[in-house]
């Protein structure tokens, strides 16, 4: 009788910023939590694999979504919700209390957080004017530009959203 033994590799931990107490942390990601649960194969033929080794009900492709791709991160200290970043996003010290305001107010007005924000305040105007032209140029092409679960009107709904809360955060940063 012969045994098969996987290689376990390194994995990433995913990476979440609490504007709360301006600080980031670690969470496991979306394989590490399939594995504990005894899901992981389940998870790999769902949504890794090209060719499934197993047809998977869809069903249980929309629990598996829901449980390890759409729910929502707490911070452990304050239990606000946090917002994830890129593994190689430099998250500035908790003494820089208008680097993370400045963060907050672009996650807040873009939806994302940038890799770096610039440190001058010429550049992140220079950004924020940017990142609103594209808004108005997704606006006008609201058709070409919403998600695959989404219709025109909410796309145009959430990207006036969006456009709204640039204009806004530039009045503020132009005082």
């Amino acid at each position: 009788m012969s045994t098969y033994w996987i290689k376990r590799e390194k994995r990433y931990k995913r990476h979440f910023l609490c504007f709360n107490c301006r600080k980031n942390f670690k969470q496991p990601n979306e394989k590490d939590l399939a594995q504990k649960n005894g899901e992981l194969s389940l998870l790999l033929n769902a949504f890794y694999f090209s060719k499934p080794k197993k047809k998977i009900s869809e069903d249980l492709v929309a629990y598996l979504n829901e449980k390890y791709f759409t729910q929502t991160v707490h911070c452990p200290e304050c239990r606000s919700e946090m917002v994830e970043v890129s593994m190689s996003f430099e998250t500035p010290a908790k003494k820089y209390v208008k680097k993370w305001e400045i963060l907050e107010s672009h996650y807040k007005a873009d939806g994302f957080v940038h890799n770096q924000l610039p440190d001058k305040m010429k550049d992140y105007i220079q950004l924020l004017e940017d990142s609103y032209a594209w808004h108005i140029h997704m606006l006008q092409n609201a058709q070409d530009h919403k998600a695959y679960n989404e219709s025109t009107s909410e796309a145009r709904e959430r990207l006036r959203e969006n456009t709204n809360a640039l204009k806004n955060e530039l009045k503020n940063v132009l005082k």
